[in-house]
């Protein structure tokens, strides 16, 4: 009664398990045993994986990041300086230097360069971004230094590859 604030409370009596006969998940497992109905799931699923290309691309950026890496130098260890060449220091070679620096370096140009085309970051998962427009999608993973490129359709992978 809403003019005293007291509710009636009804007990429903339920049905042991061992009395229940059906249920609606029957009318599911009907579905699935009716063969045309297993037939259009599988053209729909065949349909949808012709219009969705997956493509990985090894990255050939790291090649192009040495360019961009900077220059480390070092003085020397002092147990183990050069008579003569005291004033020098080593200079590190990208090579070794790079097994550091070249995963970050190579993250942030890539997250750059894929901003710059209109990519959008996704939130939820860091290495993956999005873009979108009214006749394509266009979504790249990004695995240590392989891309991962899926979309519709195939011609927008292709332009997006080259």
């Amino acid at each position: 009664d809403p003019t005293t604030g007291t509710y009636n409370v009804e007990k429903i009596r339920r049905e042991r398990p061992e009395n229940i006969t059906a249920s609606e998940w029957d009318k599911y497992n009907e579905f699935w045993n009716d063969p045309r109905n297993i037939a259009r799931a599988a053209q729909n699923r065949q349909n949808r994986a012709k219009s969705t290309v997956i493509s990985r691309q090894r990255s050939r950026s790291l090649a192009r990041l040495r360019d961009e890496m900077e220059e480390v130098y070092v003085t020397q260890p002092e147990r183990f300086i050069q008579q003569g060449n005291s004033e020098k220091v080593y200079k590190l070679t990208k090579a070794l230097y790079g097994l550091r620096q070249a995963p970050q370096a190579w993250n942030v140009k890539l997250d750059q360069t894929l901003k710059s085309l209109d990519f959008k970051k996704c939130n939820l998962e860091q290495a993956v971004y999005t873009k979108r427009s009214k006749t394509s999608t266009l979504i790249v993973g990004v695995y240590v230094d392989d891309l991962i490129i899926t979309g519709t359709p195939k011609k927008e992978i292709d332009l997006f590859k080259s």
